[in-house]
């Protein structure tokens, strides 16, 4: 089953907010006909990147690699500020 963006916000929400397993929420939107293995997917996917879209995905992984290599520059003493 396809969620909606409105749906993804929902389960983001109550599984950061009260932690609810995939079958709790699963017993609270009956009306809802969510398989358990998209919304285990869905939550391991919010798990791991503390979202539900795509771009904010890409946008975490180019981030961290600014960082990363931000700090290795500065490990090397060839950032500008180490120079002043």
């Amino acid at each position: 089953m396809v969620f909606t963006k409105e749906d993804g916000i929902l389960i983001k929400v109550i599984r950061q907010s009260k932690g609810y397993s995939a079958r709790k929420l699963l017993e609270e939107f009956p009306d809802k006909e969510w398989s358990c293995s998209a919304m285990d997917r869905l939550l391991q996917q919010i798990d791991a990147t503390a979202g539900v879209c795509r771009q904010e995905v890409r946008q975490q992984q180019r981030m961290y690699g600014l960082h990363k290599r931000h700090a290795n520059v500065c490990a090397n003493g060839d950032h500008f500020e180490h120079k002043l």
